[in-house]
């Protein structure tokens, strides 16, 4: 994934896809494996030198939107603190849900599969960086000890089916988000993301 935000230019009502927000940079192209594998192998280093990891890879700028989304998955919040969400604008969801429903947006996780559930982020101003969100976490949260481990197509498709069954949802989602969710969890040979 690119840099942490892109520009549209409306909310395509035909088709549901956020044209009119910020969002993240190759949203089409999210697959929860990549991010799977990536947190598998920074809890395997042990947190001091995960952390060492994460603040080389986020001095790349094209890596923001990678360190924000592990730093969701691989922080969780201090006692008597909160684990606030990165500042990249007022998040657009889909199925009528809200931030309350989400509590680790952008991503949701299920089953240790980890969904990109925010469509797009509007914002006026800059967006807070992944080197920025990453100071915040290492600053402000605690390391989780939930430990990923990588998944089969048949736990993948779990995950999906339980989001889809998730109570969150107010309205039913379009084929258009199912199918970009769908997409979340099959594989990319050309990638190898």
């Amino acid at each position: 994934m690119g840099g942490c935000v892109s520009h549209g230019t409306g909310v395509n009502s035909g088709t549901g896809k956020p044209d009119a927000v910020f969002s993240f940079s190759h949203i089409e192209r999210y697959k929860a494996d990549s991010f799977i594998r990536e947190a598998v192998k920074l809890q395997a280093l042990g947190q001091t030198r995960a952390l060492k990891k994460l603040q080389v890879m986020a001095q790349d700028r094209e890596a923001g939107d990678r360190v924000i989304i592990l730093c969701r998955l691989l922080f969780t919040n201090r006692p008597g603190s909160d684990f606030r969400g990165p500042r990249l604008g007022w998040a657009v969801f889909p199925g009528g849900t809200d931030y309350i429903d989400w509590p680790l947006e952008p991503v949701a996780l299920v089953d240790g599969v980890p969904f990109l559930i925010v469509q797009g982020y509007r914002l006026s101003g800059l967006a807070e960086s992944g080197a920025g969100y990453l100071n915040y976490c290492e600053t402000h949260c605690a390391w989780s000890d939930f430990k990923f481990t990588v998944k089969t197509g048949k736990q993948k498709q779990g995950a999906l089916d339980n989001l889809f069954g998730l109570p969150n949802w107010k309205t039913p989602l379009d084929e258009y988000k199912r199918a970009s969710l769908r997409g979340q969890i099959q594989s990319n040979p050309s990638s190898g993301r």
